[in-house]
């Protein structure tokens, strides 16, 4: 990688769940990974400054019948039937399945909780909030690119 005329290396390693840049010339910056049915993404963040982010990519296709009602909180089942035209509308779903799985890779641990123990809330065009039982709430966006959604969540730092 080149920065500033400098040429400067480091390796991509683990720190216990999470991804990891090997460099002791970059050690604020943490490192999230995705990918899905050909599609990789990966985002930086500066963990003094912004926070852990963490990514996920979600293919839009068909899910097994039934996930709502498991993954899913009420007022997420509500916010998928007010936006996307039913509660098991698959793009709905998997929008929402891609925002509570960037919000555990921010974390950086492991989650042994249900799925329905995080909530996410649209609260604008390409913007939520996700309330994760027991954490502080993460700030997240989205997008979709063709087959895709692309959500990046955010936990401040402290």
């Amino acid at each position: 990688v080149a920065c500033d005329d400098a040429l400067m290396t480091f390796a991509i390693g683990h720190e216990g769940v999470a991804p990891c840049i090997l460099s002791s010339e970059i050690p604020l910056l943490t490192l999230s990974l995705s990918h899905s049915h050909g599609l990789g993404a990966a985002t930086l963040s500066d963990s003094r400054q912004e926070g852990n982010a963490g990514i996920d990519a979600q293919h839009i296709r068909p899910v097994h019948h039934g996930l709502g009602a498991r993954v899913f909180t009420m007022s997420e089942r509500g916010q998928i039937a007010a936006r996307f035209g039913a509660e098991d509308d698959p793009a709905g779903m998997l929008l929402f399945w891609a925002l509570k799985e960037a919000a555990i890779k921010a974390r950086r641990a492991v989650w042994g909780l249900p799925l329905r123990e995080i909530e996410a809330q649209i609260i604008s065009g390409d913007k939520a909030i996700v309330q994760m039982t027991g954490e502080p709430p993460l700030t997240a966006a989205f997008e979709r690119l063709d087959g895709w959604w692309l959500a990046r969540a955010v936990l401040p730092p402290g």
